[in-house]
């Protein structure tokens, strides 16, 4: 994943269209999230995640620079949050699909682990049943 190309934030500004590019970066990596989840490629999913955590605390600290922009008054501030809250929204509507996916494909996967488990032990009865044949047989042959 390359690296995030964004400029850090101020404690005292960020503007909305820099917030916007944030928001929608993480919004770009759920979404690459959804498509290894889909594939089941582990460790490209892993790579989505470590590019998440490099962009948190920037986002983070853009929030929190963007929300102290606000104090004046609470329904200037109000107003400023419904900009963003329907992309929000959508984020933590993302982020709950793509945890649901990766239960799903969970419970898939232990359902196979207990089915070979259940044949391995099928198998070790067979063979308890019938005795295994001895390793020096087939030593006779070589």
């Amino acid at each position: 994943m390359a690296a995030l190309h964004f400029r850090p934030v101020s404690d005292t500004f960020i503007s909305e269209s820099e917030l916007a590019g944030l928001l929608a970066r993480w919004q770009a990596i759920t979404l690459a999230e959804r498509q290894e989840i889909e594939r089941e490629n582990w460790p490209g999913l892993n790579g989505q995640q470590a590019a998440k955590q490099e962009l948190m605390p920037i986002l983070t600290s853009a929030l929190e620079a963007w929300r102290g922009q606000f104090t004046n008054g609470e329904m200037a501030a109000q107003a400023q949050r419904q900009k963003f809250r329907a992309l929000v929204d959508e984020l933590l509507s993302c982020e709950r699909q793509n945890q649901e996916a990766l239960r799903t494909r969970q419970t898939r996967v232990k359902a196979g682990l207990s089915l070979l488990d259940q044949s391995s032990r099928t198998l070790q009865g067979v063979q308890k049943a019938y005795g295994a044949p001895t390793t020096e047989a087939w030593r006779t042959y070589s």
